[in-house]
């Protein structure tokens, strides 16, 4: 058996993409099967990262575009947005306000929603 960097402790793990996409997916009342996205993302080992992400979202029917942090602007328009942070957490972007407080969701939490200063 061989194992791949993305499959050790640390390395790629779907399940939090799955959680994130489930909520992005519901954003736009789309059916999402978490299994079949898991799965799939599974069958992809030896692809990029990016490339496994890209096919979890298109098991919900959705698209992906990766932005870097630096020069990307979060506007409502461009809402949901899913942000990878420093510490390897997912969160949601759902909806900013006019004081610059956006509402997110961090995966692992059950779809709870947090405010934050963006």
């Amino acid at each position: 058996m061989t194992v791949l960097a993305t499959d050790a402790p640390g390395g790629f793990r779907p399940e939090p993409w799955v959680e994130a996409f489930r909520h992005v997916a519901r954003t736009y009342r789309l059916p999402i099967s978490a299994e079949n996205a898991k799965r799939a993302s599974q069958w992809q080992k030896e692809t990029s990262e990016e490339e496994r992400i890209r096919t979890i979202a298109r098991g919900g029917g959705l698209r992906v575009r990766f932005a870097a942090a630096e020069g990307f602007t979060l506007s409502s328009g461009r809402l949901p947005v899913i942000a990878e942070l420093r510490s390897g957490e997912l969160a949601v972007v759902t909806a900013i306000s006019g004081e610059n407080v956006a509402s997110v969701a961090l995966t692992g939490d059950d779809g709870m929603r947090n405010r934050i200063d963006v």
